[in-house]
């Protein structure tokens, strides 16, 4: 009998090994032929839609109108070409295509050339990519990523987008980069908000990357909306495209600079303060739907004419001053109902070429109705040196900052005047000042850094707070003084004691030398000597060891336990006492300080403790702190570097702060030691030195 023997366990097993190693092998390579061979006919299909495309494009005339302009890339939706039925995607159906046309001004044997970009429902896309260009590796996956339909061929400035339903709309490009490419020029937020949308936010400029700047539009699949404030001051930009996902740009975010030409993004909200002053521009083109231009916007340019858009709701003091606008004008408020009030001036526009004679005089009146009020900022910084400003009597009320850094040498200011806001004559040239007894409110900074020579009273260098009653000599509030050595400040005026020094009083003087505060004076008023450059400050007891003006108590008394206010400046590491307890609110805010050491037994950091100090390295919190208040610590850059090198905090407390809270940030960072995000750098919080 023959022996038919079968296989045994062993071979078996090494036959289903073998099988299963073939398989490991064959099913990828299968798997990936059959990837292949899809994207291949991906591509394929769109090269068909393209060839489509050129027949509709040169015998139709219902586009011709804004396709033959070689500064305007054209985005034409598929829907709008006549195709054979069939799936242009073999993955799944088409989210959204675009048949790209660039005009190349008939150089080559067709007046176009032909890109293409394209998403289906699965997230299988290609990006703008040349028609010679397009292959089957151009082809790849990610849903998440949106489709940008904004970005420019070369350096064409328009874009305009033929939708799905043959609608012809306005776009300005939007340029696309990874997070690697925008970190090559850029400092940026990324930020995911609560409703899902990815937005990110530009803060800060590497000017080496050149002067004529295009800012990307998509960072990584987050939509750039906001251009942070001083972003791009004085970098000497000249020339710049905004793309069109923005909607807001922030103060002096490209002031400074010598643009000759910019182009404002159709999307555009809003104009921050001072956004383009200082540049070169001799004209701007304002997109519909433009809301809102601040204060100096445009300031300090070569603008001679420009159209505002019916959509503007807000227009700010001074948008447009030193310009050699035709027929220069001043700029009333507007009512409620879009009617202009002329009862209040708001700016000038205009160069000041009229004005022959350094007398500036403001209209009394318009179409019959009385000036009333100088609107904040109106004339801020309009280079008037040594002029003369006349008003009418009828003004009322001067705003914050109307005047302020004007240069104007003189102004009457007239009975019947009752406020005087913030800073309205700061940084003038005043060599007297004669306040009407009409006045009763006077704003802080009001006088500030003026020329009152010494010889003047010290009435008038030293500016007195007003009430209903009228001058209230026990209460010093500014300064308008042009000695800034070794002031004295006066502890009697018309044989009233001084009992008071008003907030900011003495700020923003950089005062040098010594001052000695009056025994006398019992309250003393936040940042009432920030920012100066004193080398002591006597509060009134003698010591003349540090700038340090420290808080009275109820009684009047000195409470050395209280930090009010630092008088220093730019100091390397200032030591603190090791009587106190708390530092105030703002106590050495704006003092440049580049380091400090906290004694043991400080329990409490106010707000803004430390902003706009310039901290290094590493600080140390002492295990007694018990509260840091918002901002206490903040870290950011913009024209300056406020705290911009501080890479670690020491906790020794033990306890949990908000972190976020105390240095700035995007992240939540509320624990004992950690990193702390923060888009200038980030922090390390520890326990230990």
């Amino acid at each position: 009998m023959k022996n038919e023997k079968g296989f045994t366990l062993i071979e078996l097993l090494a036959v289903i090994i073998i099988l299963g190693a073939v398989m490991t092998i064959a099913i990828p390579s299968i798997s990936y032929l059959i990837t292949n061979s899809r994207k291949e006919v991906y591509v394929k299909n769109a090269k068909r839609v393209i060839s489509q495309a050129k027949i509709d494009v040169l015998d139709d005339n219902a586009y011709s109108q804004y396709l033959y302009d070689e500064d305007t890339t054209v985005y034409l939706h598929v829907d709008n070409i006549q195709l054979e039925k069939g799936k242009i995607s073999p993955f799944g159906d088409i989210e959204d295509a675009y048949v790209v046309l660039a005009f190349n001004g008939g150089r080559k044997d067709t007046p176009f050339d032909f890109y293409w970009i394209s998403k289906d429902v699965h997230g299988n896309r290609i990006d703008l990519t040349s028609e010679d260009e397009l292959d089957a590796k151009d082809v790849y996956n990610n849903k998440n990523r949106k489709l940008n339909n904004k970005a420019p061929i070369g350096i064409r400035n328009k874009i305009l987008i033929i939708d799905k339903d043959g609608m012809v709309q306005k776009a300005s490009q939007v340029v696309e980069v990874t997070r690697e490419e925008a970190s090559e020029c850029y400092s940026y937020q990324l930020i995911d908000n609560a409703n899902g949308v990815k937005e990110a936010k530009i803060t800060n400029y590497n000017k080496d990357c050149g002067s004529d700047v295009t800012i990307p539009g998509i960072i990584d699949g987050y939509t750039v909306t906001t251009i942070y404030q001083y972003t791009f001051h004085n970098r000497g930009l000249t020339s710049v495209v905004i793309p069109g996902s923005v909607t807001k740009i922030e103060s002096a975010a490209f002031s400074s600079n010598r643009l000759t030409s910019v182009t404002l993004p159709e999307g555009l909200k809003t104009i921050g303060s001072q956004a383009f002053s200082s540049n070169k521009l001799p004209h701007v083109y304002f997109p519909d739907g433009l809301e809102t231009i601040d204060a100096r916007a445009f300031k300090s340019n070569q603008i001679t004419s420009f159209e505002l858009p019916n959509s503007l709701k807000t227009i700010g003091s001074c948008a447009f001053c030193n310009n050699p606008i035709p027929n220069p004008s001043f700029l009333y408020a507007t009512n409620s109902n879009g009617t202009p009030d002329y009862s209040t001036i708001r700016g000038y526009i205009g160069d000041l070429s009229e004005y022959t004679n350094k007398v500036f005089t403001v209209p009394a009146e318009k179409e019959g109705i009385q000036l009333k009020k100088i609107a904040g900022s109106a004339f801020y910084a309009l280079s008037m040196p040594g002029w003369q400003v006349v008003l009418p009597n009828t003004i009322t009320e001067i705003g914050g900052s109307a005047f302020e850094s004007t240069g104007i040498a003189s102004i009457n200011l007239p009975e019947g005047l009752t406020k005087i806001g913030n800073s309205a004559f700061y940084g003038d040239r005043f060599t007297s000042i004669t306040i009407p007894d009409s006045v009763t409110s006077i704003g802080t900074l009001a006088f500030q850094n003026n020329w009152v020579p010494d010889t003047a009273p010290s009435s008038m260098r030293f500016i007195y707070k007003r009430t209903a009653s009228g001058v209230d000599y026990s209460t010093i509030i500014g300064y308008a003084g042009k000695n800034k050595a070794n002031i004295v400040i006066p502890d009697t005026q018309n044989g009233i004691a001084l009992n008071e020094i008003g907030e900011s009083a003495f700020r923003l003087l950089s005062l040098t030398g010594g001052v000695t505060i009056p025994s006398s004076v019992k309250k003393i008023g936040q940042l009432a000597f920030s920012t100066n450059k004193l080398t002591y400050i006597d509060n009134g007891d003698g010591d003349k060891t540090s700038p340090i003006v420290y808080k009275r108590k109820a009684d009047g008394s000195i409470d050395k336990t209280v930090i009010l206010t630092y008088g220093g400046l730019d100091t390397a590491n200032v030591v603190i006492p090791s009587t106190v307890k708390e530092l105030a609110n703002y106590a050495f805010y704006r003092s440049y300080i580049k380091g400090v050491v906290i004694p043991e037994g400080v329990t409490k950091i106010g707000n803004y403790a430390f902003q706009m100090c310039k901290f290094e390295g590493t600080v140390v919190i002492p295990s007694t702190v018990t509260n840091i208040g918002t901002k206490a610590f903040d870290k950011y850059v913009t024209w300056i570097s406020c705290n911009g090198k501080m890479t670690k905090i020491v906790n020794k407390t033990g306890r949990s702060f908000n972190w976020k809270n105390i240095t700035g940030g995007p992240s939540d960072a509320t624990f004992i030691t950690g990193t702390v995000e923060n888009w200038y750098g980030n922090i390390e919080v520890v326990d230990r030195e």
